[in-house]
């Protein structure tokens, strides 16, 4: 992996060992409870374990907008701000997989899925072990969210241009909030008799993926390295372009990709009747 990091070796250990302090800094807040400092231990196996794309493209964005690399003074703010757009990812996906009621991630087993099988092996009923499982994803995502946002609002000692940076990652879960909820509706559309249309799927994963992915991370890293607002704005809407391509491309490999190498149930989306670009035109064919 490290003939393709943006920055170097070095930039992506900054990433990973920002995202180790936060887990730990979050287990801190609660030192009498055992079960939490488990459950934060936990997550690591979650976190920082992708391909780590956020933090390469707020740094991306850092020096498409200065034309520079990122100068030893703002390593640290880049570093950060990267670490915070990988936290609320990781905590998306925890959620994510609880609304899709998908078992793997990235090869592993989901949050909500390794807790309930903790539990089960404890002799706890089965019902009663998925519903606490459901409870514990849900807790992990709201403190990686919790940690996503101290980051970002810490990640620079220009507070203004930590003000700026940190507001689009704010805005970013308000808007892959926004997709989530289309998601879910456009998956009971199998029960309407509604035929989704591939114009609005497209829209619902801009702003459930698209957005969050590649728009925010880019624009921020603009705005981090003090680019002008609407030169920010304009890599934002590009990027999140780009990154609405790419979620037609992981919906395919979502059905006809290996889940040994995609890390993704094969059959997640179409279990669920999830609406994507290729399922609704799918449908259209004869």
């Amino acid at each position: 992996m490290g003939e393709a990091r943006t920055g170097g070796e070095a930039a992506l250990s900054g990433v990973t060992a920002e995202l180790d302090a936060a887990l730990r800094h979050a287990a801190a807040q609660a030192p009498g409870s055992a079960a939490f400092a488990e459950l934060l231990d936990s997550l690591h196996v979650h976190v920082g374990a992708g391909k780590l794309i956020r933090p390469r493209l707020v740094e991306l964005g850092w020096r498409l907008a200065t034309a520079d690399p990122v100068p030893p003074s703002g390593r640290a703010a880049v570093d950060r701000l990267g670490a915070a757009f990988e936290l609320l990812h990781t905590a998306l996906l925890v959620h994510d997989d609880v609304i899709d009621r998908d078992v793997l991630r990235r090869g592993q087993p989901a949050v909500h899925a390794s807790a309930r099988h903790r539990l089960e092996a404890r002799g706890v009923p089965a019902a009663d072990a998925a519903h606490a499982g459901v409870a514990v994803a849900l807790i992990a995502g709201d403190v990686l969210l919790t940690q996503a946002f101290r980051l970002a609002a810490t990640c620079a000692a220009d507070t203004a241009r930590a003000a700026e940076a940190a507001a689009v990652v704010f805005d970013a879960a308000a808007v892959t909030a926004a997709g989530e909820l289309e998601d879910v509706l456009l998956g009971l559309s199998r029960h309407t008799g509604e035929e989704p249309d591939p114009d609005r799927i497209l829209a619902m994963q801009r702003l459930k993926t698209a957005h969050y992915t590649v728009g925010a991370p880019l624009r921020a890293g603009a705005l981090l390295a003090g680019a002008d607002p609407d030169l920010a704005r304009a890599m934002g809407e590009a990027g999140a372009d780009l990154g609405a391509a790419y979620q037609v491309i992981d919906d395919v490999l979502g059905v006809f990709g290996d889940p040994g190498e995609t890390g993704k149930s094969a059959d997640g989306d179409l279990r669920e009747g999830k609406a994507t670009v290729l399922t609704a035109h799918g449908r259209r064919i004869p």
